[in-house]
């Protein structure tokens, strides 16, 4: 078990810090006096889950305002009928002050077993790993002035399935012969993004199922991979 705290400058000044725990279990059960058979020299069930912090931003400034000079210089006439020009500084993005910590959360439940004393051995493990609190750029409406806002949306899952098996084929002074054989299966889905939803409608205007949106705009489909493409 282990418990950590994680603190972040560039994140917002509500949540600069986070708190990310993780613990594991694990049973050798081929060392129980009721485990009779003599075939399989090792077994071992694992469990573990754990909170992960992810800072990875693409400006360390992003949960901040910044101005930069207005495109082309204004100017007006003073009193003495001489022109006077100046440049003016705009809002060029929208501070957040809640911009916190994305996390990743894993299950992960595994064995390791071996046969014949370990000449056939290897690994088996199931994993489910949501990310919540995505650093995302939010696209924002044309009235606001901005286009988008850094912020934490959304919910993407990744669960898969890894087995890897060992064997140990000849092993003598002279020679010695390993083989390994290895398998994954992974698939992440888009759980949610802005938590805004929308109705479907029948043929007759009846509202038959209410969905979350998509964001057509960033290609991204609730339910879908994150990598999915929906274009020519």
């Amino acid at each position: 078990t282990s418990l950590r705290r994680d603190g972040y400058s560039a994140f917002g000044t509500s949540n600069p810090r986070a708190t990310f725990y993780s613990t594991a279990l694990a049973w050798t059960f081929t060392n129980e006096k009721f485990f009779q058979w003599e075939a399989m020299s090792m077994g071992k069930l694992r469990f573990s889950w754990g909170q992960n912090g992810n800072r990875s931003l693409s400006n360390p400034y992003i949960a901040l305002a910044d101005l930069v000079p207005s495109v082309g210089t204004q100017g007006y006439i003073d009193a003495n009928g001489n022109h006077v020009q100046y440049q003016l500084l705009r809002i060029n993005r929208l501070a957040n002050t809640h911009l916190q910590w994305e996390k990743t959360t894993s299950w992960n439940i595994g064995l390791d077993y071996g046969f014949f004393n370990n000449r056939l051995s290897g690994t088996m493990d199931y994993y489910i790993m949501p990310t919540t609190d995505m650093i995302m750029n939010q696209s924002l409406p044309g009235f606001s002035g901005f286009g988008s806002i850094t912020t934490n949306l959304g919910e993407v899952e990744n669960r898969g399935f890894e087995l890897s098996i060992n064997s140990a084929n000849i092993k003598n002074k002279v020679v010695e012969w390993n083989t390994t054989f290895g398998l994954s299966v992974y698939k992440n889905t888009i759980k949610h993004l802005y938590y805004v939803y929308e109705n479907i409608l029948d043929e007759n205007g009846n509202v038959i199922q209410i969905k979350e949106k998509d964001d057509i705009a960033n290609r991204w489909f609730i339910g879908e991979a994150i990598s999915s493409i929906w274009d020519y």
